[in-house]
């Protein structure tokens, strides 16, 4: 698309902090191909807009809760439609069909998404002025830089992360760290666990016991070692679970995390090593390029792998992933047995040789 003067482009991410990170490629290229248009990004109340105002090249955000009544929605159509947006957005994955309907109402003449399921036809366009299908075991980041290559001089074909973290955060980060573990050793090596996951996604996380037996292996090698746990405030009875697990062997050798999303990413970039299941804090521990070790068992890391240059997803070999984000299955409220495949040895056979 020639750049015809300046445009007010909306994306409507209406997904979680992982899904966001994996959707920011697709918003730089579109600033960094037209430096001149105005770039909206509208979120779910889901711990993403301090991510998302954080970024140099998003002009606004605007956050709306994707649950509301009719009364609500159509205020936030309202609200959406005083902008004039030229052309909207719709990133994947996410609520498709209502963003689709949501830019439609909003009167934006030019409507992006992915076709989606509905009344029985497998890919819709409804309220779309083009359409894409989404490619099978197509990484998200890709996906999303397919949505707009119409809007570009030239395809992009591969992404990277595009993740800035704020100077303030980083001080605020260096002070809690400091005052966390001042007595615990003189020159730590740090390596953060994230044991935890979104609500209602307890099936992709890997047991507690077998991060604290990867945590005592590597404080055996490296007394030095101190391990942060991260996670939100609903996962902190799960975190202190773990430290004190790590602890039970390694008096003061583990440490909880709680503090603001860019802040904890700050601390997180301190870190020599970062294992995860997949999610969120995973993608950001990538993004800040530290060496990070993904868990995979129901997800795909196909599509949602860490794309980090040192980072790596483990699968069990003989295992396959069971979940589709179009379908969004629950599989209770344990882990499932494609996780439970993964060893605490593997794990640590596949950290690299240079962290300890």
């Amino acid at each position: 698309m020639k750049n015809s003067g300046n445009k007010k482009v909306l994306f409507l991410s209406l997904s979680g902090i992982g899904n966001l990170i994996m959707q920011l490629p697709a918003i730089k290229v579109v600033k960094d191909v037209h430096p001149d248009w105005h770039i909206t990004v509208c979120v779910a109340p889901r711990g993403t807009k301090s991510i998302a105002q954080a970024q140099s090249y998003i002009d606004e955000v605007i956050e709306m809760p994707i649950k509301a009544s009719m009364l609500k929605h159509a205020k936030n159509i309202l609200a959406l439609q005083k902008h004039h947006f030229d052309i909207g957005v719709v990133l994947s994955p996410g609520q498709l069909l209502k963003s689709a309907l949501y830019l439609f109402l909003s009167g934006i003449p030019v409507r992006i998404g992915h076709a989606y399921p509905f009344r029985g036809r497998q890919h819709a366009d409804n309220f779309l002025t083009q359409a894409l299908i989404e490619k099978p075991q197509m990484h998200d980041i890709e996906q999303n830089l397919e949505l707009v290559e119409s809007l570009l001089s030239e395809p992009v074909r591969f992404g990277t992360y595009d993740f800035q973290i704020p100077e303030h955060s980083i001080e605020e980060a260096q002070y809690l760290l400091q005052s966390l573990v001042h007595s615990a050793v003189s020159s730590p090596i740090f390596i953060g666990f994230h044991p935890g996951s979104a609500k209602g996604f307890t099936w992709k996380r890997w047991p507690l016991e077998r991060f604290a037996e990867v945590a005592r292996a590597l404080h055996k090698k490296n007394p030095n070692t101190i391990f942060l746990i991260f996670g939100s405030n609903d996962e902190e009875q799960q975190k202190r679970e773990l430290v004190n697990m790590i602890n039970e062997h390694a008096p003061s050798a583990a440490f909880h995390i709680t503090a603001p999303l860019l802040t904890t990413a700050a601390i997180m970039k301190r870190c020599s090593l970062f294992i995860s299941n997949d999610s969120g804090l995973m993608h950001i521990a990538s993004a800040i390029d530290i060496p990070t070790i993904g868990l995979f068992g129901p997800t795909d890391e196909r599509q949602t792998g860490p794309r980090g240059s040192h980072s790596a997803a483990l699968r069990s070999q003989g295992t396959q992933p069971v979940y589709n984000t179009e379908s969004a299955p629950s599989f209770g409220n344990t882990a499932h047995s494609s996780i439970l495949e993964i060893s605490s040895k593997f794990v640590l056979d596949n950290i690299p040789s240079n962290v300890l």
